[in-house]
C-alpha cells in the first residue's frame, strides 16, 4: 500500500509539475503570435511558445488598457515617457519622446490562401482591418478579384465571399475562382457552411435567416435574430439566448447567454459562467471561468482562460499548459 501511494505521489508531482506556474500577475490573450503580460505593474510581451521577448519592463504601451501593440511587423511600448519600438526578437530598434497619443490599430494578416488564390492587400503589405484594399490574385499573377474589398472568405465550390461598405450600406458578392461574378446582394450578409453545402443569407432589416443553395436558390427560412456558422454546428439567436443545431438544424444545446467564435475556438456563457469550445463548436471545458467576450477575442492556437483563482493557458484540446495563480 506504501509503495502504491508513493508511486500516486510521484505520478501527480510529475503531472503537476508539467503545467508549471508562469512568473506573471496578468496575461492576455494572443493576438498574432503574442500576448502582453505582467509583473509588478510593469510590462512585457510573449510569444507563443511562451518564451519572454520583451521582459517586463516596460511602464505602458500605446494607447488605452491592453490596447494591440503589435503593428507593422513591429512590437510598441512605452519607458520612461518615450516610445520603444522592437523588432518580433525583441530588440529595441529605435525610442523617441513620445509623440504619438494613439494607438496603432490591430492589423490584419498580411495574405492568404484560399485554394489556389492568394488573398492580400493590394501592396501585399500589412493594411488596418476594414480598409476597402483586399483583394485575390491567381498564382501566376493575375487579378482574380479586385482590390476593392474589406473582408474576403471562402465560400462553396470554388468561390469567395467578398463585402465592402458599412453595415447600411453592405455589398457583398461572391465570385468564382475565375473573377466571373456569382451572386450579388446588398445589406445581407452570407455565410457558407461547407458540412451542408449551403449558404445562410441574414437579411439585417428582418429577425430571419434564409437557406440558399449553392445554385442561390431559397430553400428554407428560419426565424431567428442571429446566426453564427461552424464546421459541424449552427448556433442560432432568439429572444437574446442562444442553442446549438446540428446538421440536420435539430437543437443539440443551449441555451446560452453569449456565443464567440475566433478561428480555432470560441467560448460560451451561462449565467455568468463560461467555457470554452473548440472550432467544431464543441466544449472543452468545464464552466469554471469568467470574463467579458472582449477577454475571449484572438487569433490564436493558445487559449487564455480566467477565473478568481487563476488565469490558465489551454490547448485546442482544453488542456492546461500553463497557469498564474492569483
Amino acid at each position: 500500500m506504501k509503495i502504491l501511494f508513493t508511486i500516486l505521489t510521484i505520478a501527480s508531482l510529475f503531472l503537476v509539475g508539467c503545467r508549471s506556474t508562469l512568473n506573471y500577475d496578468n496575461i492576455q490573450q494572443f493576438h498574432d503570435g503574442f500576448s502582453l503580460v505582467e509583473r509588478d505593474g510593469k510590462f512585457g510581451i510573449i510569444d507563443t511558445t511562451l518564451n519572454e521577448i520583451i521582459e517586463p519592463t516596460l511602464d505602458g504601451y500605446l494607447g488605452s488598457e491592453f490596447d494591440h501593440y503589435f503593428f507593422n511587423s513591429w512590437l510598441y511600448g512605452i519607458r520612461n515617457d518615450s516610445l520603444t519600438i522592437y523588432n518580433v526578437a525583441g530588440s529595441l530598434v529605435h525610442t523617441e519622446k513620445l509623440k504619438v497619443t494613439s494607438p496603432p490599430t490591430h492589423l490584419s494578416d498580411q495574405s492568404f490562401l484560399v485554394d489556389s488564390i492568394i488573398v492580400r492587400t493590394d501592396n501585399n503589405e500589412y493594411e488596418v482591418s476594414g480598409s476597402i484594399n483586399w483583394g485575390g490574385i491567381s498564382k501566376s499573377g493575375d487579378t482574380i478579384i479586385p482590390f476593392e474589398f474589406q473582408n474576403i472568405q471562402k465560400g462553396l465550390d470554388e468561390t469567395l465571399i467578398c463585402s465592402r461598405g458599412s453595415k447600411s450600406n453592405l455589398e457583398t458578392i461572391i465570385y468564382n475562382f475565375n473573377g466571373d461574378t456569382l451572386w450579388k446582394t446588398y445589406n445581407v450578409p452570407i455565410y457558407s457552411w461547407t458540412l451542408n453545402n449551403c449558404y445562410f443569407f441574414h437579411p439585417s432589416y428582418i429577425n430571419q435567416i434564409q437557406i440558399w443553395n449553392d445554385r442561390f436558390e431559397i430553400q428554407d427560412t428560419l426565424f431567428y435574430q442571429d446566426i453564427i456558422v461552424n464546421a459541424h454546428y449552427v448556433w442560432l439567436k432568439s429572444n437574446n439566448q442562444w442553442n446549438k443545431y446540428n446538421s440536420k438544424l435539430e437543437l443539440v444545446d443551449g441555451p446560452f447567454d453569449f456565443v464567440i467564435k475566433n478561428e480555432f475556438w470560441g467560448a460560451i456563457w451561462r449565467g455568468g459562467d463560461m467555457a470554452i469550445i473548440n472550432s467544431l463548436g464543441d466544449v472543452i471545458t468545464p464552466f469554471i471561468y469568467e470574463g467579458e467576450v472582449s477577454d475571449y477575442i484572438s487569433n490564436s492556437r493558445l487559449i487564455v482562460a480566467r477565473n478568481e483563482k487563476k488565469i490558465d493557458i489551454l490547448d485546442l484540446n482544453g488542456e492546461t499548459l500553463n497557469y498564474i495563480k492569483k
